[in-house]
């Protein structure tokens, strides 16, 4: 169908008709107007805010010096532990301190003790090893003879003599050492300072060392002052050796080891 078109005139000559806008629906839930009358004395003011936020800060204040006196009060309770701990570790060190006194006492006291009962050993180094045929006083006795000069030798008397207990060595390794124990003391004092007089002694083409028998602690001792009595030994200050491990050297002492 086609749209007809009406005249200018008449659209001119027609009062437009407008429809009134519809009014708004109330909303139960919010308050009319006579209601903001009854609501607005009940709010918050300045004055109101003021109080409050001052009632807050003086409960988070409240709430902070008890948490200060709370810890100031742990602090005090974890300062008199530590003091407590403080003293109590005081104590423990000086007990530590005494009974490191007390075990180097007697480690002291059973190492003399042990070198009291070598007194009589004496200690062979370079023998050379004759397995199980081997005759060990007869060779012994050979050697302190050399030592002795061979001559009015007095009879030489071994109590006991044994290689020490350690796994037998290949050829090309150092032999065990020998450690003899003789009957007669002065003698065995006489074999030792005479072989420390001497320059070498052979035996069989090996050069034979004779020591005095010692303790590992005694020896360990000493080895932890080769370098005093090496720089000892090349200042030419003659040294001996003292109770409880110790070095003593003056001009008039003979050397001993």
């Amino acid at each position: 169908m086609e749209a007809t078109s009406l005249p200018l005139e008449y659209l001119s000559s027609t009062p437009a008709v407008f429809s009134p806008a519809p009014s708004p629906t109330p909303d139960p839930q919010q308050p009319q107007e006579g209601e903001w009358r009854d609501i607005l004395p009940n709010l918050l003011n300045k004055t109101d805010f003021e109080a409050l936020s001052d009632r807050l800060v003086r409960e988070e204040v409240a709430q902070l010096r008890a948490d200060v006196a709370s810890v100031e009060a742990r602090m005090a309770v974890a300062e008199i532990e530590t003091r407590a701990l403080r003293t109590d570790l005081e104590l423990t060190n000086t007990t530590a301190a005494k009974q490191d006194a007390d075990i180097a006492y007697l480690t002291t006291w059973v190492d003399d003790l042990d070198n009291c009962g070598r007194r009589m050993n004496l200690r062979i180094r370079g023998v050379r090893e004759g397995g199980h045929s081997e005759h060990i006083p007869g060779t012994l006795r050979q050697i302190f003879t050399q030592v002795l000069g061979g001559q009015h030798v007095p009879r030489i008397g071994l109590i006991r003599a044994h290689r020490v207990p350690r796994p037998i060595p290949a050829h090309e390794e150092q032999p065990r050492d020998i450690i003899c124990c003789l009957e007669n003391y002065h003698l065995k004092e006489e074999i030792l300072r005479t072989a420390k007089r001497m320059e070498a002694i052979c035996m069989e083409g090996q050069t034979v060392s004779i020591y005095q028998d010692l303790s590992r602690y005694t020896l360990q001792a000493r080895r932890a002052l080769r370098l005093v009595t090496s720089a000892l030994q090349q200042a030419n200050i003659p040294y001996r050796w003292g109770y409880d491990t110790r070095s003593r050297s003056q001009p008039d002492m003979d050397k001993t080891n």
